[in-house]
């Protein structure tokens, strides 16, 4: 199994990821547990080929992608309970994504046209 067959789902301060081929659940991680008010259970996610990062209640996590281990996590208090916006670029080994790729290939295209 690699990072190509499965689809990662975010909620309730649950991550899970599945199959896509067959919608099988893979795993699931509870990233934070309690009593929660209204709107605090959001889940913020962002995926590279190693890794999901995911963000609720003011806590940031890196779980791995095959297993949903928490690889670590990070209060970051200054950012609030809300909802975040995630990026990530590249992969673990350091290449880019093909998507990035991609995009980099088609603005030197362009810029050697100028």
């Amino acid at each position: 199994m690699n990072a190509a067959d499965i689809v990662v789902v975010a909620s309730v301060c649950k991550v899970a990821a599945f199959h896509k081929a067959d919608g099988r659940q893979i795993w699931e991680t509870v990233l934070v547990s309690g009593f929660f008010r209204f709107g605090e259970t959001f889940v913020t996610l962002a995926l590279d080929e190693s890794g999901v990062y995911a963000h609720t209640k003011n806590e940031l996590f890196r779980l791995d992608l095959l297993t949903g281990k928490v690889l670590w996590q990070q209060k970051v208090a200054s950012l609030g309970r809300g909802v975040a916006s995630m990026a990530v670029l590249g992969t673990a080994n350091g290449t880019t994504t093909s998507a990035f790729a991609h995009l980099e290939a088609q603005r030197r295209a362009q810029n050697s046209g100028d």
